[in-house]
């Protein structure tokens, strides 16, 4: 048995994980997710420093904020609630979501092994309850990924696994990084999503 498991691994990475959720429950998908391309994300120095997981999780760089960030990169990623001018003042599940919802008022709260609608995909919420929030997104291939402030994108939970369920996974990055709080699913339109930084906040 424990040939066959490490056989399989072995498969898995010689494949590029592409069959892993054909062994694992990765959660319900739809065809309409994101192709996980990290470099899309991580190549640039400004898109990857000005861009956070509340953009990644909504597919949406911003070429202003880019911009922004070649002359200063600090306070420019993106925030829940400042595209409606309603940004949250507390960060615990309800706030977050509130806030991403005044955003993207089509955004819809769904399971794991709930399939979104067509043009819709999945992405994921935890908190570390008033310090800090992180979203996952669920790409094509079935697995999850996300990528934390101005870090590189990755599908790696902070045991170096591979993320078929990000409420199931170690979400423990750091101090200021532990979203141990685990929030909700949610659907996401494939297009026009909206996010902004207001350097008022």
């Amino acid at each position: 048995m424990f040939l066959i498991s490490l056989l399989i691994i072995h498969l898995i990475k010689i494949y590029n994980y592409k069959y892993i959720c054909y062994i694992y429950n990765c959660g319900k998908t739809n065809g309409y997710e994101n192709k996980y391309n990290p470099d899309k994300w991580n190549d640039n120095e400004y898109i990857r420093k000005s861009h956070n997981c509340y953009a990644y999780a909504l597919n949406n760089i911003n070429k202003k904020l880019t911009k922004q960030c070649q002359q200063k990169c600090t306070g420019v990623n993106p925030q829940p609630g400042h595209y409606c001018n309603n940004k949250y003042n507390k960060i615990f599940c309800y706030d977050i979501e509130k806030a991403m919802i005044c955003d993207n008022s089509e955004i819809k709260i769904s399971s794991f092994n709930q399939k979104c609608s067509n043009n819709f995909y999945k992405i994921g919420l935890s908190v570390q309850n008033n310090i800090n929030f992180h979203f996952y997104k669920q790409n094509l291939n079935g697995i999850w990924s996300h990528k934390d402030a101005g870090f590189h994108v990755n599908n790696l939970d902070s045991n170096k696994k591979i993320i078929i369920n990000p409420k199931e996974s170690n979400r423990n990055f750091g101090k200021y990084r532990n979203y141990k709080k685990w929030c909700n699913f949610y659907c996401v339109p494939t297009i026009n999503t909206n996010m902004s930084r207001n350097q008022l906040y």
